[in-house]
């Protein structure tokens, strides 16, 4: 079923090119992407990735706003940013502040995350290396006041056995406690091949609910992963994520509020954060 949304920019894409005179296969060569994805977007069954929404508008001349049917606003070419921060600069902070505090634990899962997640890129098409995701979930967590040593390196650590293939076993033979170990276990969705998914998603998340540190790590890391989505999601994945996180996730939020009354203040800045992209993205995609 076609949305408002799709069918609006299908119109503004097939006015657009032909006023200008492009035909099917040229936009599709100038955008590195098939006729048959093209036509898709004409025709208002498919909305173009996030990513090429600049370059589609460029094409015709246009600005994004006025693809999504906004007025034509004047303004300089913006950067796109696709990485906030630098890793080795976040890197090196998050080492000489764990350091300075005696957070072992924390010194130890450092290189351990860099070490393991070498060579592995976040989504989207610029390559931005994996380590960005875990160094920004751990940092925030510090910057929430949340500095406590298990926790931080359960989050520096937070996707190995996904990503890495990491055992538990593995992680205790690096000097991780069966705390940090525990955290990364129950964030980590490793579903048998022949369960249900959304079974699997209900077990994983009550796994989740009941531990405050897996807690804690799993609605940073969304919050850091929905914040990203635009630069790597299509508008398809980026509707089912965030209809994932409003039935999984947020609830989360509430249950550490109750039970956890020490992590009010931070569960009140990640709960607005999250609302405000979840909210944002919601009104462009619908």
């Amino acid at each position: 079923m076609k949305s408002t949304r799709q069918t609006d920019m299908a119109q503004k894409i097939r006015q657009a090119a032909a006023e200008a005179g492009i035909s099917v296969p040229q936009l599709a060569a100038a955008l590195g992407t098939d006729p048959e994805t093209v036509e898709r977007w004409m025709a208002g069954t498919a909305l173009p990735p996030t990513q090429v929404l600049a370059d589609l508008a460029h094409e015709f001349g246009r600005t994004v706003g006025w693809l999504f049917g906004e007025g034509q606003i004047a303004h300089e070419p913006w950067i796109l940013k696709d990485q906030f921060f630098s890793a080795k600069k976040t890197y090196s902070w998050l080492r000489g502040y764990s350091a300075a505090r005696e957070m072992w634990l924390t010194c130890k899962a450092l290189p351990l995350a860099r070490r393991l997640h070498e060579g592995q890129v976040r989504k989207g098409a610029s390559g931005v290396p994996y380590i960005v995701h875990p160094l920004t979930v751990a940092c925030h967590l510090v910057g929430l006041g949340l500095d406590e040593d298990e926790l931080v390196a359960a989050a520096l650590l937070h996707d190995v056995m996904e990503d890495c293939g990491m055992s538990a076993e593995d992680l205790l033979a690096e000097g991780m406690t069966p705390r940090v170990v525990r955290t990364v276990q129950l964030v980590s969705f490793l579903p048998k091949e022949s369960a249900d998914r959304q079974e699997a998603m209900a077990v994983h998340y009550r796994g989740i609910g009941a531990d405050r540190d897996a807690s804690l790590v799993k609605v940073v890391d969304r919050c850091n992963n929905i914040s990203c989505m635009p630069v790597g999601f299509s508008p398809e994945k980026m509707a089912s994520y965030i209809t994932e996180t409003e039935q999984y996730v947020m609830p989360l939020l509430e249950m550490i509020k109750e039970r956890h009354p020490e992590c009010y203040h931070a569960v009140y800045l990640i709960k607005y954060q999250m609302l405000c992209v979840l909210e944002s993205l919601k009104w462009i995609l619908d």
